[in-house]
């Protein structure tokens, strides 16, 4: 199955050389995008001119080439993908079809279907190539993140979290009924069990304001 370059599209009016070496750079492995390239290369109102160019791709460790083809079929052929400009503008020729036809990445139109003679009166007859100069290290995907769960200790929160709402409906319900057996008995016993329901009250108002605040 025949490599296909990676279409990239550009960001600005003139970022079509520099989304055209990041697609030809994608396409022999090195893992950048059109920001990083964008970095290195100085583009002037005129946009990059073949001198930066080649500058710029020997930073990221390939060969610029430029000559004249004659508009050829076959010398474009055994150069592909190659870079093919108008004016000021390039473009990618990516690879054949199988019915012979051409992929045509631009940056501004995306990707298209051209034919030889398209090809021919659109670019001029100046073929550059982008090649490494040495094999280029594919990166491995980074891991996806992997985060431990303790689900020992979550169960623990949600269990203490629970606890404390139960004990924060609880409160009401006991005030109430320590207000009612005042209100109905004055005797000693009953006396004690107010006694201690006060205590398990303040128990459980300073225990929930420490819990409170380890928790919430």
């Amino acid at each position: 199955m025949q490599k296909k370059v990676p279409y990239v599209a550009q960001l600005g009016n003139m970022d079509c050389s520099i989304a055209c070496m990041t697609m030809l750079f994608r396409y022999y492995g090195l893992d950048v995008d059109i920001v990083d390239v964008g970095q290195v290369v100085h583009i002037g109102r005129d946009g990059v001119n073949l001198t930066q160019l080649k500058q710029a791709t020997q930073q990221f460790g390939f060969k610029c080439t430029a000559y004249r083809y004659n508009k050829q079929k076959n010398i474009l052929d055994s150069n592909l993908p190659a870079v093919v400009y108008s004016g000021s503008h390039l473009a990618v020729i990516g690879s054949k079809t199988v019915l012979g036809q051409y992929i045509l990445l631009d940056p501004i139109k995306g990707k298209s279907i051209v034919n030889f003679e398209q090809i021919h009166d659109t670019f001029s007859d100046i073929l550059i190539t982008i090649r490494p100069e040495k094999r280029i290290k594919r990166k491995k995907c980074k891991p996806k993140l992997k985060v431990a769960i303790n689900y020992k200790l979550v169960a623990g929160i949600i269990s203490l979290m629970l606890l404390i709402q139960a004990l924060t409906l609880s409160i009401p319900l006991v005030e109430q009924a320590l207000i009612d057996s005042i209100t109905q008995s004055q005797s000693l016993l009953n006396s004690a069990y107010i006694l201690v329901g006060c205590i398990v009250i303040a128990g459980l108002y300073f225990f929930l304001s420490i819990a409170r605040q380890m928790y919430c």
